[in-house]
């Protein structure tokens, strides 16, 4: 296979693209012989294949062999005026090892009327890779004459494979590193170590205990803490293993946790002493936060610990890789990850878009837009990201995600900042893979005016959209199952200073099981919302959304403290929470005597309280009643199911479907007879196909 490569646009390359050019235009006339999705006969259309060759025109009979050369051929075409219609790259169908970023500049751009595409041809599958394919002859059984026998133990003796990274021409093996230790705030350019995917999944770290196991002192594959320090942390279990002592000693096991429920990190470990381990940094700083009692944390990077199906362990001196497959690997597809830089970056370029492409196994981002406006990433797989799947930055706008799916980024599905930029119609899922707890969301929204819109985000361990910034949409996404290893946060969180943050609305989306590791195992106390203001947000719009079986709080208001604070929260549907609506006082939830005046600006009216959990309450001040600032508000009318004080189980809203409310609510409901309820689009919710 044809290894991706630059090409100059000299003389030679000019004279081919206008080959090209005049070549497209021909077959492009002809019937039947560019795909169904072709517009126009004017449109250019150019042809790479991973057989093909850089010396060829670019046809469909004759396709380039990579997107540097197709690129150049684009730049010639520009230079003497873009096609009505524009030009549209066909990738044929295989796998595309790329070995450096795929850039794109102002020389690249598409305009409007013009645009450029690069698109997947019908039916194909075209994978831009940013690591390396493993051969399955390049795997060997360990033996008891490898130098780490010793170390393997005896679970998995006979069943340990190694390879040699470096012997495939891989020299980068990366390293194990700290990640966050107070809000995850690593550098975008940082990179980690290079990591094994099977069959497009991601593969497991040795680690203690095994992904799953529970037993004394550990819920579900986590070593639940009994306490600790800044730098500390203690097991409820006992003494830990012994297999740990070896790698420790050689400064390669890390401790990955959640010191408290909004502070994640994974940090060297440099001494146990029974079952207390003492972490660092290796930037040399300090945590922000003690290891609290009844938290999650796990010790992974440790060869002895290989000792299950799926789990592997890397020597990023040697590149020498230790892996028990799960299953024999003549049929399998393994995948190290090898770039540290993003598969394709947009800086600069405009009207240029990604279509049906599969983009993955990268170290860094896989798409970084840090200039540019309507450039789009339609219809692409994009996966195992180690760090952000989408990176669209400041300074851009009316770029997107447009369809496809994200998953099991490092970090974040889609880092959105600019303005006017968005994500729609996406399937995201099994997001902070890496990061943990770091207040590390799925969505992650700055700037001004970006919407997220129609999307499935699920299966995450931290937030699905956090919100910064001013006059964001927020609308009609299906979210659930996220927060797992979050705690006093909400599937939707707002989070910034006293008085920023003004004009965003949260309206119209169906959030649903909320249910997070200390809810599930019964650890600690268990504090998440389905929509979450946090840190005094005091503008915003929250209306018809449904949140139903959720930890703690249906919606939680912990903002407000400022003349003029406007947030409304109307016509929606909160069932099955611990908790359905907490208001503390003036914000002080988050800051001590924060000064300010009640809020009389904000509202909470025409809202449905379903059947609430036993023994949860429709209203809660978060310090007692005393605190309570609903009675300020500008309007706390035509609720249906709540007062402020006591038990309540609410009202039954009455769905067509209770195992779906997306199919609406019956004519009996209650919600019908609230005055000015406003109706909720059921049918619009989620991915629209």
């Amino acid at each position: 296979m044809r290894s991706p490569r630059s090409v100059p646009a000299g003389r030679g390359a000019h004279r081919a693209a206008a080959l090209a050019f005049a070549a497209v235009l021909h077959v492009a006339a002809a019937a039947g012989a560019a795909p169904a999705l072709s517009p126009a006969a004017s449109r250019a259309n150019l042809y790479v294949a991973p057989g093909g060759s850089d010396s060829s025109p670019g046809t469909a009979e004759q396709p380039f062999a990579t997107l540097e050369r197709a690129r150049a051929a684009v730049r010639s075409l520009r230079s003497s005026g873009l096609p009505e219609g524009g030009v549209t790259v066909w990738l044929r169908g295989g796998v595309y090892e790329r070995s450096s970023t795929f850039s794109l500049g102002p020389a690249d751009s598409g305009t409007a009327e013009s645009p450029i595409t690069y698109r997947a041809y019908p039916g194909e599958t075209v994978r831009l890779l940013g690591g390396k394919v493993l051969p399955p002859s390049s795997w060997s059984v360990v033996l008891s004459s490898d130098a780490r026998w010793a170390r393997i133990g005896a679970a998995g003796r006979g069943h340990v494979f190694k390879v040699s990274l470096a012997a495939l021409g891989i020299r980068d093996f990366g390293a194990y590193a700290t990640r966050g230790g107070a809000w995850g705030q690593n550098s975008p350019d940082a990179t980690f170590a290079a990591e094994l995917f099977l069959d497009g999944l991601p593969q497991t770290v040795a680690r203690f205990p095994n992904a799953g196991a529970s037993g004394r002192g550990i819920k579900g594959g986590q070593l639940v803490s009994s306490g600790g320090s800044i730098d500390t942390v203690t097991w409820s279990g006992g003494s830990l293993p012994g297999s740990l002592d070896a790698a420790i000693a050689r400064g390669e096991a890390y401790c990955t946790g959640v010191p408290n429920g909004y502070s994640g990190l994974t940090a060297r470990i440099v001494r146990k002493s029974g079952g207390t381990l003492t972490i660092r940094r290796d930037d040399g700083q300090g945590f922000y936060y003690p290891f609290a009692a009844n938290n999650p944390f796990f010790v992974q990077n440790v060869l002895e610990e290989l000792d299950s199906p799926g789990e592997y362990w890397l020597d990023t001196t040697s590149g020498e890789l230790y892996y028990w497959p799960p299953a024999a690997l003549t049929a399998r597809e393994a995948v190290v990850s090898v770039m540290t830089t993003p598969l394709v970056t947009f800086d600069g370029a405009s009207h240029v878009t990604l279509d049906g492409l599969v983009l993955e196994a990268g170290r860094s981002d896989l798409v970084r837009v840090t200039r540019g406006a309507y450039d789009v990433v339609k219809g692409c797989a994009l996966r195992n990201a180690g760090r952000t799947a989408v990176r669209i930055g400041a300074g851009t706008s009316n770029n997107g995600v447009l369809g496809g799916e994200i998953a099991h980024p490092g970090d974040h599905g889609v880092y959105l900042d600019g303005s006017g930029n968005y994500v729609r119609n996406a399937d995201i899922h099994h997001t902070t893979r890496l990061a943990v707890n770091q207040y590390w969301p799925a969505v992650y929204l700055f700037g001004d005016g970006n919407r997220v819109a129609n999307n499935a985000i699920h299966d995450g361990q931290d937030q699905a959209v956090w919100l910064h910034g001013s006059n964001h949409v927020v609308e009609k996404n299906e979210i659930y199952g996220m927060n797992w290893y979050s705690n006093e946060s909400g599937a939707v969180y707002a989070n910034q200073r006293l008085g920023h943050g003004t004009g965003n609305v949260i309206q119209h989306n169906y959030i649903h099981d909320i249910q997070n590791w200390w809810a599930v195992h019964g650890v600690g106390v268990a504090d998440n919302a389905g929509i979450f203001l946090d840190d005094s947000w005091s503008d915003a719009t929250v209306q018809g959304n449904v949140i139903r079986n959720v930890t703690h709080y249906g919606i939680h208001h912990g903002g407000g403290a400022r003349a003029g604070a406007r947030v409304i929260v109307q016509d929606n549907i909160i069932e099955s929470c611990g908790n359905q609506y907490p208001l503390p006082s003036k914000g002080a939830y988050v800051a001590a005597n924060l000064p300010g005046p009640n809020p009389t600006g904000a509202m909470f009216r025409r809202n449905l309280i379903g059947l609430n959990n036993a023994g949860g309450r429709a209203w809660e001040g978060v310090d007692g009643w005393a605190d309570l600032i609903v009675p300020h508000f500008a309007d706390y009318s035509g609720n249906v199911g709540n007062y402020y004080q006591g038990g309540v189980n609410g009202v039954d809203p009455r769905w067509v479907d209770p195992r779906d409310p997306r199919k609406g609510l019956q004519p009996t409901s209650p919600a019908w007879s609230i005055p000015g309820w406003q109706p909720i689009p059921f049918q619009e919710i989620g991915i629209r196909r």
